[in-house]
């Protein structure tokens, strides 16, 4: 099987947003939040709006949710958050998302 590399559609200019999406052939949630105070943007994974996966982990550039521990429900592919200016510095809060320097990308493996 051939693999495909996606980019997570964040959008930059919302604070706090919710999508459902497809991924490994299966649906998830995903959230993303801004945090005013730590200035930091965070992201949790739900099998379904109820079911957690990853809860609330802090986007840093070179992060791969999922490589030191397996969660059951998650998803089968490999996500990775990807610093385009190469400098690694966490992201700002309109730094993050579809087309900035730093994106989330997702490796799904059962792509054919």
């Amino acid at each position: 099987m051939a693999e495909e590399y996606i980019e997570i559609p964040v959008n930059f200019q919302l604070p706090s947003q919710v999508m459902r999406i497809a991924l490994s052939r299966e649906r998830f949630q995903l959230r993303f939040d801004w945090n005013t105070r730590e200035e930091s943007w965070y992201m949790s994974i739900y099998k379904d709006s109820k079911t957690p996966i990853l809860y609330n982990a802090k986007i840093l550039p070179g992060w791969i949710p999922f490589r030191k521990f397996t969660v059951e429900g998650q998803p089968q592919g490999v996500f990775a958050v990807v610093d385009s200016s190469g400098t690694n510095t966490p992201p700002g809060r309109f730094d993050f998302g579809l087309g900035r320097r730093v994106r989330l990308i997702y490796n799904d493996p059962t792509v054919s």
